[in-house]
């Protein structure tokens, strides 16, 4: 048997249950968590190129599975992150039932993670920018409604990301060609700027992350929770294993300084611009743009603590997503379609999931008792050491973004009139209350984060 077969093959027919029961979303969101969870589960603990004896039997799970010329690969420098990916997916689908975000989007949503893991396991890795193309091929169809809002996000992104994928592998055949890793520094220029433009695509990084506020206010939330935690997800493990692999990347004190800035910018707009938003949806996307921000100013600082923290953040990320994206759904119903007064008295009307929705934004923005406080803190005391301007950038964004969403809070709770509650059923509940339980305890014991930064363990060159 073999590891990434099992992974690959199991994803396709667990995608496969998922379509046939798209009909009833609760069973097909449960079959997917389930599914997603085991597999996960045994990618990370099914131990790999050993015979054990199973009732009478050897068995052996390789750890290589060759398809096609090229081979998947399964190992100690991946097996973390590929459990990671899984469980997050698990997390996502368990409350997709309730969300009902569309009938394949648990089908399309479990191809996107095989398609995103695998790209963590192919071999030569160049190969994976393929894959990485073929999950935002997936992610058009989970974005995509109707209206035109969705559909130009949709096809931005696919736009994008193609474009971002041409320049990764263009920097990767430079790479391979020309022997940057012996010494040619002006072609190791030009990769690493290649690179950067492709890592920045990925991430929806300014200018380049004009397709999420379109997405934000035209797709279902928790179909935009999963396209941003699958795609956040494949950029930044990407992004590491690249550095991890090539020395003259981890030594490029302009490849750094460049991350940096990039963060600073993504701070920096996503403050400003979340401050000024008429749209409380588009507020949202400026939200998530600052928060990946802070992810790559922790890369930035090139320390292990730093690539720690930068994973801590994905697991907070997807947590608050999950949460934000849960209780937007349970906060639309009964509201206007549209108009600048649509949340006007939404807190009124829909407490639980207003409260929802605001715990998941103040885990994206940092705020304190939450989980997305304790990573950024760590940041923010590396940056205060050597870089001072950016944890000013840091604090700054954060600030702003506090502001923006104290404003919003005013706008939910204003309204003289009463107005009639829409109650939300028991399984909703229990998913919203949990939702708030995550966030507020993985702030209040950030330990318990400890175990999701395992898949730094497959960076032996960044994470000792």
């Amino acid at each position: 048997m073999s590891g990434p077969g099992i992974v690959v093959i199991g994803s396709v027919l667990l995608a496969a249950g998922a379509a046939l029961v798209r009909e009833r979303p609760a069973v097909s969101g449960l079959l997917a968590a389930l599914g997603a969870a085991a597999l996960g589960a045994f990618a990370v603990l099914v131990p790999l190129d050993e015979a054990r004896q199973v009732a009478g039997l050897s068995l052996k799970v390789n750890g290589t599975w060759s398809i096609l010329g090229r081979a998947l690969v399964l190992d100690a420098s991946n097996r973390s992150a590929v459990g990671f990916l899984y469980s997050v997916g698990g997390f996502l689908f368990a409350a997709g039932g309730v969300a009902r975000p569309g009938r394949y989007f648990f089908a399309v949503g479990v191809l996107g993670l095989a398609t995103v893991a695998a790209s963590l396991m192919i071999r030569p890795f160049l190969y994976a920018a393929i894959l990485v193309e073929m999950t935002a091929m997936g992610c058009v169809w989970l974005l995509a409604r109707r209206n035109r809002e969705s559909h130009s996000a949709a096809l931005r992104l696919l736009v994008l990301i193609t474009l971002g994928m041409m320049a990764i592998l263009l920097a990767g055949w430079m790479v391979e060609s020309a022997g940057v890793a012996t010494g040619a520094p002006e072609v190791a220029g030009r990769a690493a700027l290649l690179l950067g433009l492709g890592f920045a695509i990925l991430m929806a990084l300014p200018p380049f992350h004009h397709w999420l506020p379109q997405a934000a206010q035209g797709s279902h939330p928790y179909a935009v929770t999963l396209v941003y935690a699958l795609l956040q997800s494949a950029g930044l493990f990407f992004m590491l294993r690249f550095l991890d692999n090539y020395q003259w990347l981890r030594e490029s004190r302009v490849l750094f300084q460049g991350i940096r800035w990039a963060g600073i910018v993504a701070l920096l707009l996503g403050g400003t611009w979340g401050l000024v938003q008429a749209s409380f949806s588009r507020f949202v996307a400026y939200v998530l743009i600052a928060d990946v921000g802070a992810s790559l100013l922790a890369i930035s600082t090139q320390t292990a603590e730093g690539y720690r923290m930068a994973l801590a953040m994905v697991a907070a990320r997807a947590i608050a997503l999950a949460v934000w994206g849960l209780g937007s759904t349970a906060l639309q119903t009964g509201l206007p379609e549209a108009g600048v007064d649509r949340y006007s008295g939404a807190a009124r009307r829909a407490p639980l999931p207003a409260l929802v929705v605001f715990v998941g934004l103040l885990t994206l923005i940092g705020f304190p008792v939450t989980a997305g406080f304790p990573a950024r803190w760590i940041v923010l005391e590396l940056l205060s050491v050597e870089d001072t301007t950016s944890a000013l950038f840091l604090l700054g964004a954060a600030g702003f973004l506090t502001i923006s969403l104290a404003r919003w809070m005013g706008i939910f709770l204003e309204g003289a009139e009463p107005l009639p509650r829409t109650e939300a059923d028991p399984w909703q509940r229990l998913f919203l209350w949990g939702g708030v339980v995550l966030c507020l305890g993985f702030g209040v014991f950030p330990e318990l984060l400890s175990t999701l930064l395992r898949a730094g363990w497959g960076l032996p060159n960044l994470i000792p």
